[in-house]
C-alpha cells in the first residue's frame, strides 16, 4: 500500500496486454476485445480519478488490511476506523473513549480494496463511493457521480450510541452526539465539484438519524461530479463540548420541549413541570 508523506495520491495503473495473432480475422477480433476491455476502468483507475478531484487526507497512524480487503485504521490515541468490503456493513468509527458510530454506505454493493481505501463501484445508479480512513479517527466517503442518470440525494444511515442522535450544526455540517449531549463524531460541511472544478450546490439534511447529502447536479455539463462527506473525531474535547454542543445539541433539546440555559451544557437542559 503506497502513500506520499502525510498525503495520499493514487495514480492510474494501466495494463497493456500483448497477444500473438496468426490471421487477419484473429487480429481484428483481438483488437476489438481489447478495446472493449479498456472501456471499463479498473477499480484502481476509478479510485485515482476520484482522489485527483478531492483534497488529500492525512495518513492514519496505522493501517491494516485484512485478507478480504477490509481496512482498520488505528490512531495513536486508540481511536479506530473500520471499513469493510461488505456493502451491508457500516463504516465503524470508534473514539478513544470506546463510543462507536456506524456510517452506512448508500446502496448494498460490495467493495474492493484500492490504494488506501475501499471502493464501492456502482453502489447506486451511475454512482461510486470511495471510503478512505484518515488520521485521528477521521476519513472521507467520496461520492463519484458519473453522469446525469445518478441520483441527487445520497442517504447515509447513521448508527448512533445508545440514546444518541444526529443533528445539523451552524456551519452546514453535522455531528453525532451521545445521550449526554457530548460530541462523538463531527461531519464537515459538504462540498461538491464537477470535472471542470466548478462548485456544485450541495447540503446536508438529517431525517431520523439518516444523514442525507443532496447534490444538485441538474445543471452540470462536465461529469463526473465528486462530493464529500468527511468526518473526524474531535480531539480537543472541551472546545467541542463548549461550542458544538451549545450550538447544536441544545437546539435539538429545545426542539424537543426542553429549556436550556445559555451557560449550561446540553445535558443540563430540563423540562418545566406544570
Amino acid at each position: 500500500m503506497r502513500y506520499s508523506k502525510k498525503k495520499w495520491r493514487s495514480t492510474a495503473k494501466v495494463t497493456i496486454a500483448t497477444v500473438a495473432v496468426f490471421a487477419t480475422l484473429a487480429t481484428v477480433a483481438t483488437q476489438s476485445a481489447t478495446a472493449d476491455s479498456t472501456d471499463e476502468p479498473s477499480a484502481d483507475e476509478t479510485s485515482a480519478e476520484i482522489l485527483d478531484a478531492a483534497p488529500p487526507v492525512s495518513e492514519p497512524d496505522d493501517l491494516a488490511e485484512a485478507p478480504d480487503g477490509s481496512l482498520t485504521a488505528t490512531s495513536d490515541d486508540g481511536s479506530t476506523v473500520e471499513v469493510s468490503t461488505e456493502g451491508t456493513e457500516p463504516v465503524a468509527i470508534t473514539n478513544a473513549e470506546g463510543e462507536t458510530v456506524g456510517l452506512n454506505v448508500p446502496g448494498a454493493a460490495d467493495g474492493a480494496s484500492v490504494d488506501g481505501g475501499v471502493l464501492f463501484e456502482n453502489t447506486l445508479p451511475a454512482t461510486d463511493i470511495l471510503v478512505q480512513p484518515a488520521a485521528d479517527g477521521g476519513g472521507v466517503a467520496l461520492i463519484n457521480i458519473q453522469d446525469s442518470t445518478a441520483p441527487s440525494a445520497f442517504n447515509f444511515p447513521v448508527e448512533v450510541p445508545a440514546g444518541g442522535f444526529v443533528a445539523l450544526i451552524d456551519d452546514g455540517g453535522a455531528a453525532v452526539f451521545n445521550a449526554e449531549g457530548d460530541t462523538v463524531v463531527t461531519i464537515a460541511k459538504p462540498w461538491a465539484r464537477d470535472a471542470a472544478g466548478n462548485d456544485v450546490p450541495t447540503h446536508f439534511e438529517v431525517v431520523d438519524n439518516k444523514l442525507i447529502q443532496h447534490v444538485d447536479h441538474s445543471g452540470v455539463s462536465a461529469y463526473p461530479v465528486v462530493a464529500d462527506p468527511a468526518w473526524f473525531i474531535p480531539v480537543v474535547w472541551w472546545v467541542v463540548r463548549s461550542w458544538v454542543a451549545n450550538y447544536a445539541a441544545k437546539r435539538v433539546m429545545e426542539s424537543r420541549g426542553y429549556r436550556c440555559d445559555w451557560w449550561a451544557p446540553a445535558w443540563m437542559c430540563y423540562k418545566t413541570v406544570r
